[in-house]
């Protein structure tokens, strides 16, 4: 029974095609230089909603948006 187990185990290791990682491997990212201005003020807080939408939150400066194409300041 528990060989039975054990090769069940492994089986399934061995057909399993996804890998097992925690988190995917970030090495070609590619940082561009902003031409906009978010704020002088640090960053406190930065999420990306459902729409994919990039809201960036300052202390003092208020709330601004990167919707992939542009900055909008609140």
């Amino acid at each position: 029974m528990r060989i039975h187990n054990l090769v069940k185990i492994l089986v399934f290791f061995l057909v399993c095609k996804t890998p097992f990682f925690a988190q995917e491997s970030y090495d070609n990212l590619n940082f561009e230089s902003l031409t906009e201005e978010i704020s002088n003020r640090a960053i406190s807080s930065v999420i990306k909603d459902h729409k994919g939408v990039i809201w960036i939150g300052t202390q003092g400066d208020g709330l601004s948006s990167f919707n992939g194409h542009e900055f909008k300041n609140y």
